[in-house]
């Protein structure tokens, strides 16, 4: 069985703990009412009270970099599959098939 992790925007992080620290709500029911994990949340109010917004706030080159690595080994496999198969085809004998 795999368990999806979700992802949230670096903005929404922001936005929920503001909104738990600010308000001074209650963190459990915010949790429930929110769907987000109860540690996941305590999480992010850890970090924010220690780094502050700065902590949501980053640029996404580190985001961006992993998805073009993806982009690129895909490209690479597409490259040596089509390598093999001109290889294959290129090896093939021609038969003379004139009468």
């Amino acid at each position: 069985m795999t368990i999806l992790q979700k992802k949230y925007s670096d903005e929404f992080k922001l936005s929920t703990v503001k909104m738990i620290v600010d308000q001074r709500l209650n963190a459990k029911q915010i949790s429930q009412d929110m769907d987000i994990p109860y540690g996941t949340l305590k999480a992010w109010i850890g970090h924010y009270k220690r780094d502050g917004a700065n902590r949501f706030q980053h640029d996404n080159t580190q985001d961006k970099f992993r998805i073009l690595q993806k982009q690129y080994q895909i490209v690479v496999q597409e490259r040596d599959i089509l390598k093999k198969a001109l290889g294959i085809f290129s090896n093939t004998k021609q038969t003379n098939t004139s009468l």
